[in-house]
């Protein structure tokens, strides 16, 4: 790599480590949520209620989670002693119990991963201190109980999100070698080939991405160091490109967000002061944002899910910097009688 490039690099992964690593770690082994669950009422949907289950047994953050089958999947992440964890827990939600998946073949935080036909897809991520942007796909099949190695990224990216829409994964924003990426870069699930989207109009690290109402939604992010939190909130509609939406009410980077109940819900991130228990949910139908039930246990760093109309909420951290944590929370609609 050419010593300009060396130099980026470095003055990159200081920018996101002041972030990342602000506080140094500490762990939160327990799911640290309340003794009774908290409620708030949604006008015309009912009420949404937050419980806490069992923790996941590797406490950590920056960490990526998915349903596969009735399993909440945690996968990666780092560890309080600062370690890039290759980690795959499941969490069978029937039974609400945790058991240990092999390991992924490749340790990585700040990696996105999609489920599709019975396969999660890890799509890139860092690998180390300092972080390096990585192109690697890890593929896990459910059937077999095996990772393989998956087509690679067109180039490396970290810090980035991603979702699928119609049989393609959509990975937006992130860090690569050369900085901030606005390439969207798009993955044929079926056809495994690699093709771009239209640019993503603000570039941004740590921000939420998902796939809601026949297009990617991409909410907050920051451009570098906690203050540089973004608001901003942008959906790709494909092949007509990016439109500016309603901006998320608090902005944050290091936030998680998925499709529930017909909402987008967007949870938790950090500040340089705090990380954040905000929970606000983005309606298509009203194009507007509403304020869902704080967060129980407010972390940065978390994977945020979703299955059967509950949301899920996995490891992270409480505290803003390298804070490792083992909560997992679950946000359920339950109708009005």
């Amino acid at each position: 790599m050419p010593r300009s490039r060396l130099v980026l690099l470095a003055i990159i992964t200081a920018v996101v480590l002041a972030g990342c690593l602000t506080d140094g770690p500490s762990d939160a082994p327990g799911a640290g949520g309340p003794e009774s669950p908290s409620t708030e009422p949604v006008a015309g949907q009912g009420t949404w209620i937050w419980s806490s289950l069992p923790a996941v047994p590797t406490p950590r953050t920056e960490v990526t989670a998915v349903v596969l089958g009735g399993d909440v999947v945690v996968l990666g992440g780092f560890t309080s002693n600062n370690a890039v964890s290759n980690a795959a827990e499941a969490f069978d939600i029937e039974e609400a119990t945790w058991r240990s998946l092999p390991p992924m073949p490749v340790p990585l935080h700040h990696a996105p991963a999609v489920v599709y036909e019975g396969r999660i897809h890890v799509l890139g991520g860092h690998a180390g201190i300092p972080f390096v942007p990585q192109q690697v796909h890890l593929v896990y099949d459910m059937a077999s109980g095996l990772w393989s190695q998956g087509t690679p990224l067109p180039s490396p990216r970290g810090a980035h999100g991603a979702a699928v829409l119609d049989g393609r994964a959509y990975l937006v924003g992130g860090v690569g070698p050369d900085g901030l990426v606005t390439r969207v870069d798009v993955y044929d699930l079926e056809a495994d080939t690699w093709s771009t989207a239209a640019e993503l109009p603000t570039a941004r690290e740590h921000l939420a991405v998902a796939s809601l109402d026949g297009r990617i939604h991409a909410v907050g992010g920051r451009t570098g160091g906690l203050e540089s939190n973004l608001a901003t909130h942008e959906a790709l509609l494909p092949g007509e490109g990016w439109a500016t939406l309603g901006p998320l009410p608090t902005a944050r980077g290091g936030l998680g967000g998925h499709a529930v109940g017909g909402l987008l819900a967007v949870v938790g991130g950090e500040s340089p002061e705090a990380t954040h228990p905000e929970v606000e949910a983005w309606d298509p139908s009203t194009s507007s944002w509403s304020t869902l039930p704080d967060l129980p246990t407010p972390r940065h760093g978390l994977g945020v899910t979703a299955y059967a109309g509950t949301l899920y909420t996995a490891a992270g951290g409480p505290e803003p910097g390298l804070t490792t944590s083992g909560a997992l929370e679950a946000l359920t609609l339950a109708p009005t009688p």
